[in-house]
């Protein structure tokens, strides 16, 4: 550590993520975030691209520094690996908080702007890598024709795998979906055996309270 922070002091940027990182998780050092960011801050100021990547992730979940997910995706579109799905994640995360904080619900063909195309890139990359949540959202982009092409049959598949992997919205509308790609006849089936499990429910329901009394 000794050797470390006199390389970083000297402006090394290797040395500097380093010993930011070394300070972040607390090896051969006592833990301190502000410190650890401090010098990945330095090393990113020098275009060091692991650097960038890791100041992304510490803006992502707030580790040393307050959450700021536009500050985050900033660095990590660039620097984060989109074969890797651990990153993939990561960037897909900073971007969901952006969706829930409505950044991108704006009047108007917001999906046409930069910024949305890079959202929609990194939420396809997730749903792909099997990510529950990313799934749901990219199965509504793609019901809704927002940023890619209108597909109903692809949304009610990746609704339906998001809710094979416990997403619960996805297990609340998987069936919804997956009405919308039926043809008459089977939207007509589908509705008598709705309708059938409605008044076997019914029944249940009513003996049980015949029980109770």
């Amino acid at each position: 550590i000794s050797d470390l922070k006199k390389k970083a002091e000297k402006g090394d940027p290797k040395a500097q993520l380093e010993l930011g990182r070394a300070y972040m998780a607390g090896e051969s050092i006592k833990r301190d975030t502000y410190e650890g960011v401090k010098w990945i801050m330095k090393s990113a100021e020098q275009k060091n691209r692991d650097a960038q990547f890791y100041l992304g992730v510490c803006y992502a979940y707030g580790f040393g520094v307050v959450e700021n997910p536009r500050e985050a995706v900033d660095l990590l579109d660039e620097t984060a690996n989109p074969k890797n799905s651990d990153s993939v994640k990561i960037v897909w995360e900073a971007y969901e908080k952006l969706f829930k904080a409505g950044f991108f619900s704006g009047e108007g063909k917001e999906w046409m702007t930069p910024d949305y195309t890079k959202a929609v890139h990194w939420t396809l990359l997730a749903a792909e890598k099997g990510i529950p949540r990313a799934q749901t959202t990219a199965a509504v982009l793609y019901y809704e024709g927002k940023g890619v092409p209108k597909d109903v049959g692809k949304a009610a598949r990746l609704m339906r795998a998001a809710a094979k992997n416990g997403d619960r919205v996805a297990s609340k509308y998987a069936d919804q979906f997956e009405y919308e790609t039926m043809n008459p006849i089977q939207k007509w089936l589908a509705d008598r055996k709705k309708a059938r499990l409605a008044e076997e429910n019914k029944k249940k329901f009513e003996e049980i309270q015949k029980k109770a009394k």
